[in-house]
C-alpha cells in the first residue's frame, strides 16, 4: 500500500505541469559596449539572470560564485546574465574590469527592475529553456552556488519544453 501511495505522489508531481510557471518578461538592454541584447535571444538556453549593483555588498560576494557557474556551464547551454541596476555605465564598466567578470553584463532600467519586481538586490532568477521562470532568489547566502548548480543540473537533464 505504501508503494502505491508513493507511486501516486510521484506521478502527480511528474504530471503536474505547474500552472504557476510563468515566462520571464522579455526585455532589450544594452551591454557595456552599447550592443543590444534581448532576453528572448537566450530562449534556447538555461539562464541565470542576476540583478545587482556595484554598491551592493552581497552582490560583490555573489560575483565569484556566478563566475564559477559561467566557467562550468558556458559550453553546456547555460548563460549567466548580470543586469546592473541603479548604477552609471562608467562605474559598472570599471567594476566589471576590477572584478574580472566573465559573464554578460547589461545596463538595467527602472522599467525592467519594476517589471521583475526587484525589491532588493541581488535578486537572481533561474530560467529554464523558453525563458520559463524556474526559481527566484532574493539576496545571497552561503551555499547558494551549490543550490544554483543543482538546479541547473536538473534543468539540463529535462527535455526542453
Amino acid at each position: 500500500m505504501r508503494w502505491l501511495i508513493m507511486l501516486i505522489m510521484v506521478v502527480s508531481v511528474i504530471n503536474c505541469k505547474n500552472k504557476d510557471i510563468k515566462r520571464a518578461p522579455n526585455f532589450t538592454l544594452e551591454d557595456l559596449q552599447g550592443n543590444k541584447h534581448s532576453l528572448s535571444d537566450y530562449a534556447d538556453e538555461i539562464v541565470v539572470l542576476d540583478f545587482w549593483a556595484t554598491w551592493c555588498a552581497p552582490c560583490r560576494v555573489e560575483i565569484p560564485h556566478l563566475k564559477r557557474i559561467q566557467n562550468k556551464y558556458k559550453e553546456k547551454g547555460v548563460v549567466v546574465i548580470g543586469v546592473a541596476v541603479s548604477d552609471r555605465k562608467d562605474r559598472v564598466r570599471d567594476f566589471v574590469q576590477q572584478m574580472d567578470i566573465n559573464y554578460l553584463i547589461l545596463m538595467g532600467t527602472n522599467r525592467v527592475a519594476q517589471t521583475y519586481k526587484i525589491k532588493a538586490i541581488p535578486t537572481t532568477y533561474v530560467l529554464d529553456r523558453g525563458n520559463l521562470i524556474h526559481k527566484k532568489f532574493v539576496g545571497f547566502y552561503p551555499g547558494m552556488e551549490n543550490v544554483l548548480m543543482s538546479i541547473i543540473d536538473s534543468l539540463m537533464t529535462l527535455e526542453p519544453q
